[in-house]
């Protein structure tokens, strides 16, 4: 009997002072994750941003093109590689006329809603739609940049955007 009540006779412990303890430790743990994952804290978890399906086909086309050498960048080699990323990622997008058809839509809102698209586009001897069709490939802080500022705030060089990616007869074609 008495080696029952000195297995018993530990002290008890206060409530807030487990508290207090669970804190600390936790404490401890994610100043462990940290040091082991410095690019991450563990109270707030990594942002997750998902791009539209045409958006990521734009980005792939756009990284596996900017890898081409300069004399092979042209508007035949990129419509390649925007082939090339529908016909490797089908998840993304099963039907390769969907995507065109988003392309020309975005297109036609860039030129037709930005107001000095047109002028710049003639000052350059260059087709509106032509343009716009590779400058929603760059990308949608592009786009976004040139609708607010206009067609002039365009670091790059627009003039070899001469030739169109993508026609609305080629759609007549497969209808």
């Amino acid at each position: 009997m008495k080696k029952i009540l000195q297995l018993n006779s530990e002290p008890v412990q206060n409530p807030a002072q487990n508290q207090n303890q669970n804190l600390v430790q936790n404490q401890v743990q994610n100043a462990q994750n940290v040091a082991q994952n410095p690019g991450q804290t563990p109270d707030k978890p990594k942002r997750v941003y998902k791009l539209a399906p045409e958006r990521k086909i734009c980005s792939m086309a756009k990284r596996s093109f900017n890898y081409l050498p300069q004399p092979l960048k042209d508007a035949h080699n990129k419509k390649l590689c925007v082939e090339a990323v529908l016909s490797a990622h089908p998840q993304l997008c099963p039907d390769p006329l969907r995507f065109w058809a988003w392309l020309l839509d975005e297109a036609n809102i860039l030129a037709t809603r930005t107001w000095d698209f047109s002028e710049v586009c003639e000052s350059n001897q260059l087709d509106p739609m032509a343009v716009a069709q590779h400058l929603v490939l760059e990308g949608k802080t592009v786009t976004n940049k040139i609708r607010m500022d206009g067609l002039a705030s365009y670091g790059g060089n627009i003039k070899m955007f001469h030739e169109k990616l993508f026609t609305e007869e080629a759609f007549k074609k497969v209808n």
